[in-house]
């Protein structure tokens, strides 16, 4: 067989599936989404006034990148600082969210409409959050979402479970209703990533196929040695 069609085929084989195995890795760890139209409550969530928290609990120990939620009334380009909080107490579903973040970021959302809301009121915001926040499992946290320049923004929920609400004295209010939210990213397996041995495999066989083209050349050229 032609080395250098070897050598091309072996490349793109490696390079498809370390695309596939690294889109593959990012997964939902978590989501809290309604159901139907969107058309909800919602909590005012903006800097200068109230902070909206809700908290959730992994399965599996894993580091969220990406943050996506719903909420309404802002426009394009505006600002969201995303903290991620333990609680008082790590397994107790209701204890209050500390006062300083275990991770804080912010970022312009990606921010779309909802063809679900007739009215036009509903949005759905991405943010990616960079090398993310690492989390254990079966630990309770609290996820906050505030928008810093629309003071009117609202983050969007139902009127099931609960979700608290600081004030801007720093008081904490236990407010009815799930704030909808889908958080993404990878598990912490503790294993070695199969597509990082990609590319050092494919510069390795490069090596040896460029080695023994070039002995064969070299023997096309002197028979006689």
């Amino acid at each position: 067989m032609n080395i250098r069609y070897l050598f091309i085929s072996y490349v793109a084989a490696t390079l498809i599936t370390v695309v596939s195995l690294g889109s593959a890795r990012a997964t939902v760890l978590y989501e809290q989404s309604p159901a139907g139209s969107h058309n909800t409550a919602a909590v005012q969530s903006s800097g200068g006034g109230n902070t909206a928290f809700d908290n959730f609990a992994l399965a599996d120990a894993a580091t969220v990148t990406s943050i996506s939620w719903i909420g309404r009334f802002s426009s394009p380009g505006n600002r969201f600082r995303v903290g991620f909080y333990e609680s008082d107490d790590q397994h107790i579903p209701l204890a209050a969210p500390l006062t300083a973040p275990i991770f804080e970021l912010t970022s312009i959302a990606t921010d779309t409409h909802n063809p679900l809301d007739f009215r036009g009121y509903s949005r759905h915001y991405t943010l990616d959050l960079g090398a993310g926040v690492s989390l254990e499992a079966d630990t309770n946290y609290f996820v906050s979402i505030q928008n810093l320049d629309f003071f009117y923004w609202q983050w969007q929920l139902d009127n099931i479970g609960f979700a608290y609400v600081r004030r801007p004295d720093g008081s904490d209010v236990l407010t009815s209703g799930s704030l909808f939210f889908t958080l993404e990213g990878e598990l912490n397996s503790g294993e070695p990533t199969v597509a990082l041995a990609g590319p050092p495999a494919a510069a390795i066989l490069a090596l040896g196929l460029i080695g023994i083209s070039t002995t064969r050349r070299r023997r096309n050229r002197h028979p006689n040695q």
